[in-house]
């Protein structure tokens, strides 16, 4: 089943502060992480964009970069709509600066929200699921779906959903998030077969931005304003005064985190995910050929007395 309306939204905002070294070790000079090739010659943003190829349309794609980035794009063409952020005010505000031009094209979009930096293979696989988180979201108008990764070892550096019933198709609930846990509960977690949260997302555009003024309405009031001047075509003129006095947030810990009972979780079963944020994670990464991990199906589940 083909999504109508649907759009993508392309974090590449981040100045990749704990890469720095080792990308200027590798790269011969600093740079983000998401404009950097580790593999197969294409850039991280590059391997973003092709998973979402024959899923998004070019033209509804929104890709949100950092103040300057520009020139780390090269003579590389990106589909669809760039967005140079005013300042990086943390992923919240990346998260909404896209939503506001989505919504003001489009208020039925059913959106795709992901970062650039991550690791995922294989690709066919990888697209699959992409679809079946749109196709979710857009039975369940109301709910935020997320995709979760199958751990393949106690990582405390990552969020962490213990997910609820399972639901139709394939879609668990969520009962809680935890996020960042100590090298004890991360273990814990591991062996009652908790996911990792990715922050790939896939939600109606209207839901996310109708959550985030719940919770984070001082933010919401300027985001509102330009989500007006962004259907005027002055969205531009308005990024100063948006961006002014915004305070960072964080789309994980201040949104997704708050909102488990309006959410679910899809299990990426067969899949290889990581979270280059580290080092070690992409030297492992590249230096190992591991297998996928486990099928969902061989992990332990929590399931509720009630259920």
């Amino acid at each position: 089943m083909r999504v109508a309306n649907e759009w993508a939204v392309v974090l590449a905002g981040g100045e990749g502060e704990r890469l720095k070294a080792f990308i200027e070790r590798r790269h011969g000079r600093p740079m983000p992480k998401q404009y950097c090739a580790f593999n197969g010659g294409k850039t991280m943003l590059e391997h973003t964009m092709e998973r979402i190829k024959g899923i998004i349309p070019g033209e509804r794609t929104v890709t949100i970069i950092g103040r300057g980035h520009r020139r780390f794009l090269g003579d590389k063409t990106l589909h669809g709509r760039v967005l140079e952020q005013y300042a990086n005010r943390g992923t919240l505000p990346g998260v909404l600066l896209g939503l506001a031009h989505v919504i003001a094209a489009d208020p039925e979009a059913t959106v795709l929200i992901l970062p650039s930096d991550h690791f995922m293979e294989p690709l066919a696989g990888v697209r699959r699921v992409l679809r079946e988180a749109l196709e979710t979201a857009d039975r369940a108008a109301d709910k935020l779906v997320m995709l979760a990764a199958v751990p393949d070892g106690p990582e405390p550096d990552y969020g962490w959903i213990e997910p609820g019933v399972a639901l139709s198709g394939r879609a668990f609930s969520v009962r809680v998030f935890h996020e960042k846990p100590t090298a004890e509960q991360a273990a814990e977690f591991f062996e009652e077969g908790l996911l990792w949260s990715t922050m790939i997302v896939a939600a109606k555009a209207r839901t996310l931005w109708d959550m985030a003024r719940i919770f984070s309405p001082n933010i919401m009031g300027r985001f509102d304003l330009l989500r007006v001047a962004a259907g005027m075509g002055r969205a531009e003129a308005m990024m100063p005064f948006v961006y002014g006095a915004l305070k960072a947030a964080d789309f994980s810990r201040d949104l997704l985190e708050r909102v488990p009972h309006r959410s679910l979780v899809l299990p990426m079963t067969d899949l290889r995910w990581s979270d280059w944020g580290r080092p070690e994670r992409i030297e492992d990464t590249l230096r190992q050929a591991a297998p996928p991990p486990a099928p969902w199906s061989d992990r332990p589940v929590l399931v509720p007395a009630y259920a």
